[in-house]
């Protein structure tokens, strides 16, 4: 018999095998991809006496290929942008950065997700000199790997990120530069993630209205109050409450209307993720309008939402 971890492995064994009492017997077993794909691949092979119904099991385990993604792989979480920042949610993109896509389980987040790991190395403003680190993983699959960018980062300063999978470092590394802000929308579809204060999504079918306070979900609107050092928040752990407000106030437009910001800050309990709640602006048009959010000179992706 046979367990197979994931259906991209084909594993071939005997039906049967013949050992002689206190003899022994050997096992040809084969391994074969049904498609092109990369990372850890386990299981089992199970023996099972026709006799006594006592089992074996005999555990297998492949790696194909070591993480690989290219310098251009590691892009803000929400909008997808290029440029990351302290404590922004990010995606990293390649082949072979883990296995079967998981997600993280727990909070304070893991530093290791099915055998995947990864660091940052560069100054923090924690440490004198260039020091190396462990990132808090959100998620990781053979294309992909979510983590929390530090929140101690230097802005400006150069950092190095590298994946490792079952302890084997990637192919090559990645250098970034950290900036004060990298905003981004959440999204689903092009619709961006706002909601009412019921906590219902707005729709086409059920849209925000003027004067309405909507809460818009986001990432990377940089620092925050109180800050790492207060000390309050801290990477891989819940937001606290109080929450943490943003120490730039940014800029909301719907339909190219200004809302009225009332919050921007941490949401509480969860990790990593800003909200912003605005008031939708007189006069702001009706029907599908685009949504953007600017920290300084830095403008989000820009989601569709609904006004009535």
């Amino acid at each position: 018999n046979q367990s197979v971890s994931n259906p991209a492995l084909t594993v071939s064994a005997p039906a049967s095998i013949f050992v002689p009492a206190g003899g022994t017997a050997t096992l040809s077993v084969s391994i074969s991809l049904n498609a092109t794909v990369y990372g850890v691949y386990e299981g089992n092979v199970v023996l099972t006496s026709q006799s006594t119904s006592t089992s074996i099991h005999i555990p297998y385990w492949m790696m194909l290929s070591l993480p690989t993604f290219p310098s251009n792989g590691l892009v803000d979480g929400a909008g997808f942008a290029k440029a990351v920042s302290p404590g922004d949610i990010v995606s990293l993109f390649g082949t072979g950065l883990g296995s079967a896509g998981t997600g993280a389980s727990i909070v304070p987040l893991p530093y290791d997700i099915n055998h995947t790991t990864a660091t940052i190395t560069g100054r923090f403003t924690d440490a004198s000199g260039t020091n190396t680190f462990p990132v808090g993983l959100f998620y990781s699959s053979p294309s992909q790997v979510n983590f929390q960018i530090p929140y101690d980062v230097t802005v400006g300063r150069s950092s190095v990120l590298q994946v490792y999978l079952q302890g084997m470092p990637g192919n090559s590394s990645l250098s970034f530069t950290p900036v004060a802000a990298s905003p981004g929308i959440f999204t689903s579809n092009g619709t961006a993630v706002v909601v009412h204060q019921s906590g219902a999504l707005v729709t086409a079918s059920n849209p925000a209205t003027a004067g309405e306070i909507v809460t818009i979900y986001c990432a990377g609107l940089g620092a925050v109050n109180p800050s790492l050092l207060s000390p309050y928040v801290f990477d891989t752990d819940p937001s606290p409450i109080p929450p943490a407000t943003t120490n730039a106030t940014p800029t909301v437009k719907i339909g190219g209307t200004a809302a009225k910001v009332g919050f921007s800050g941490l949401t509480p309990l969860l990790v990593g993720l800003y909200q912003i709640n605005a008031t939708v602006g007189t006069g702001t048009p009706t029907g599908s309008q685009s949504i953007s959010i600017t920290v300084g000179s830095a403008t989000s992706n820009s989601g569709t939402t609904y006004i009535h």
